[in-house]
């Protein structure tokens, strides 16, 4: 009987580490990769300014953009009202343009370098040259 006993320590001792090892914490995922996008609006002319006021005016606009990597679409979306979009992309260097432009508007195609796990800011602007 004292062999049982002693066996069934072990078991018992060798359930619980397996159990331990089980409810181990695992490490957490990395972070996404992130593009912080925002787009804007610059119009300049048109009516002249007060004297002291900047010719030209720059608002945040809801636009749809699309993100590349290479000639691949990795990501497209449409801005918010206040300009803001936050999308997932692989790492490494991407171009952000706007779709919806309109002929009279001048817009950037910006490229920037998605950082792997972190949030990396892309601000796109369109401008219009009012007479």
């Amino acid at each position: 009987m004292p062999g049982s006993h002693v066996a069934r320590i072990v078991t018992a001792v060798v359930a619980l580490g397996a159990f331990g090892a089980a409810c181990a914490p695992s490490p957490p995922p990395p972070a996404p990769t992130r593009l912080q996008v925002t787009t804007q609006l610059t119009v300049c002319g048109g009516v002249i300014p007060p004297p002291g006021q900047p010719w030209c005016r720059t608002s945040r606009v809801a636009r749809n953009v699309e993100v590349r990597s290479g000639r691949d679409v990795v990501v497209d979306g449409t801005t918010d009202s206040n300009g803001r979009l936050l999308v997932v992309v692989p790492p490494g260097r991407a171009t952000v343009a706007v779709t919806d432009a309109n002929d009279y508007e001048q817009c950037d195609t910006v490229t920037v370098t998605a950082v792997e796990n972190a949030t990396t800011p892309a601000v796109q602007t369109c401008t219009i040259m009012a007479p």
